[in-house]
């Protein structure tokens, strides 16, 4: 008989933003990187997990060799891409769009950098999960979901991996590990023996996470060491060094029970707190798509070339701070006002953006009135929308 297997995730949860700023933030990236680099030194057989692109870019802006010495590791398969989004979002606030774009700019980030793209969503800290996340991340060629959020007390979900179905039928196989996704020496053990090892007696298979995290940190020496010891006094297991993408894989193979629609709550609060921040993000999303719009109909008409590296940094910036300690309002006030003034930025360049590719459009029609009107009245009104509308206009 097979043993059964579990699979052991070195992390670190990085909050780019909460109770610090992002300045710190980076520090803090750079710190963990580092240390994980020396752990793979010290110990061959330990292999690490981490997501989001926006630590990975920061890192490789500013320290180019340390970058390069994590793509040499995911190379060798001892660091492990998951995620395939800018950063750990919310999963609830955001315009569909948004979810689109983080996506499109994380995998096209990890495809770049890696030659390979994230295949299992990963969030392991934001506070409950919209029901259309299956599609989104099906398109974007992940076919696994990872999170921690809601608990066993706020959501009941089956033990192990499930499979999670979304609005229009499309499905991922979820996870909720059992333990947490940060530990500390102390209760090292104490989450294998307690959190885990139970479930092993009725699954083939089970995920553990360790290492220090929320202000980075990672696996540390002990930590490695203590793993060790729990592999020899556990011989009845299989212990896998951190291959996430094996073990869905594996899952995806079996029959599992069905999850269908939305994964919530966490934290209700946080979805009426710091109402300014999710109204302009909503703002910025929807004045970034007329201004792709107005761009875009200007390019396509010879007026000039679509300003496309200016529109993917505006989007940087809103799904920077779509990161759920932001978005849900959990940070200090001194990140929230970074926040705002990142948005300030963003609405500077739609607007720009929007106007500059408008005039090009209204430009080559006649803007003289018709007939019998005043020539005070006469005006061009652009129609963004993808249908004919007849409506009332202010001006």
């Amino acid at each position: 008989m097979a043993r059964k297997r579990i699979y052991y995730i070195g992390n670190t949860h990085i909050d780019h933003t909460w109770l610090w700023n992002w300045t710190e933030g980076y520090d803090e990236a750079k710190a963990a990187f580092q240390a994980v680099l020396d752990r793979m030194e010290e110990f061959p057989e330990f292999r690490f997990t981490c997501s989001s692109t926006l630590l990975y870019e920061w890192v490789e802006k500013n320290e180019p060799e340390l970058f390069a010495r994590i793509v040499e590791k995911v190379r060798e398969d001892r660091w492990q891409i998951v995620g395939g989004w800018a950063v750990q979002s919310d999963n609830n606030i955001p315009s569909g769009e948004s979810f689109c774009r983080q996506g499109l700019y994380g995998q096209r980030y990890f495809a770049s950098r890696f030659g390979k793209r994230a295949k299992v969503g990963y969030c392991v800290d934001s506070f409950g999960h919209n029901a259309q996340l299956p599609q989104f991340l099906r398109l974007q060629g992940m076919n696994g979901w990872l999170h921690f959020r809601p608990s066993q007390a706020e959501l009941k979900l089956p033990d192990g991996p499930y499979r999670w179905t979304g609005i229009d039928g499309s499905q991922v196989v979820g996870c909720r590990p059992d333990g947490w996704y940060c530990t500390c020496h102390s209760d090292w053990f104490n989450n294998v023996g307690q959190a885990l090892l139970p479930n092993m007696e009725k699954l083939p298979t089970a995920l553990f996470f360790y290492g220090v995290g929320d202000h980075g940190g990672g696996p540390t020496i002990r930590d490695l060491e203590m793993l060790r010891e729990f592999r020899e006094a556990h011989p009845e297991y299989e212990h896998v060094y951190g291959d996430i993408d094996e073990f869905y894989r594996r899952a995806d193979g079996r029959e599992l029970p069905e999850v269908k629609g939305e994964l919530q709550y966490c934290f209700r609060g946080c979805y009426t707190s710091n109402s300014d921040i999710k109204s302009l993000n909503r703002r910025c999303e929807g004045r970034l798509g007329m201004a792709e719009w107005a761009a875009s109909m200007a390019a396509m008409n010879g007026k000039g070339e679509y300003p496309e590296e200016e529109l993917r940094q505006a989007w940087q910036d809103v799904l920077a701070n779509q990161f759920h300690d932001v978005m849900c309002g959990t940070c200090t006030p001194h990140a929230m006002e970074e926040a705002v003034f990142r948005y300030a930025g963003v609405m500077e360049t739609a607007d720009r953006l929007r106007h500059f590719g408008s005039k090009k459009l209204t430009d080559r029609f006649d803007g003289r009135a018709p007939r019998g009107y005043s020539e005070s009245l006469a005006m061009t009104v652009l129609n963004s929308a993808s249908w004919e509308r007849r409506e009332a206009v202010e001006f």
